[in-house]
């Protein structure tokens, strides 16, 4: 998975020169491990590695354009909706902290992008968030009825 997660942060931070922003390439890696090993963690790892690093450079150089942005929200949405999954709401508390902490540092970016990260964000706390902490309860309340 490091190679794939190499080849998305590339595009934004490369060790050499300054980022290329082929955002086609940072998401053809993502696709190339989903279909390499259908890997749902892993898949939605790099997702978040993608949008964490498209904020993160936004951050740092200052703000970019639609597209970028569109960009950054389409894999942000699909990520979403494979942790509101059966199988990807069992992954949710991996990557809760990491979700986040990425709203906070989407909060206040133009192209209505900030808002939309909150947005995603929150849904999948409403959703997500409270269906795993429901779990976490009867898991906890069966074992003390044992």
């Amino acid at each position: 998975m490091d190679k794939y997660r190499k080849r998305i942060v590339e595009q934004f931070f490369p060790k050499r020169g300054d980022g290329k922003l082929d955002l086609r390439s940072a998401r053809r890696a993502i696709r190339d491990y989903r279909k390499a090993t259908s890997d749902l963690a892993g898949t939605v790892d790099l997702m978040l590695t993608y949008v964490e690093s498209g904020t993160e450079f936004t951050n740092q150089f200052g703000d970019i354009n639609e597209s970028f942005y569109n960009s950054l929200e389409s894999v942000l949405d699909e990520m979403v909706g494979l942790l509101r999954t059966p199988e990807g709401a069992s992954l949710y508390p991996r990557f809760q902290d990491r979700a986040s902490r990425l709203a906070r540092a989407a909060y206040g970016i133009g192209w209505g992008y900030g808002d939309h990260v909150t947005e995603q964000i929150e849904l999948l706390e409403a959703e997500v968030g409270k269906q795993w902490e429901h779990w976490m309860n009867q898991d906890a309340h069966a074992g003390e009825m044992q």
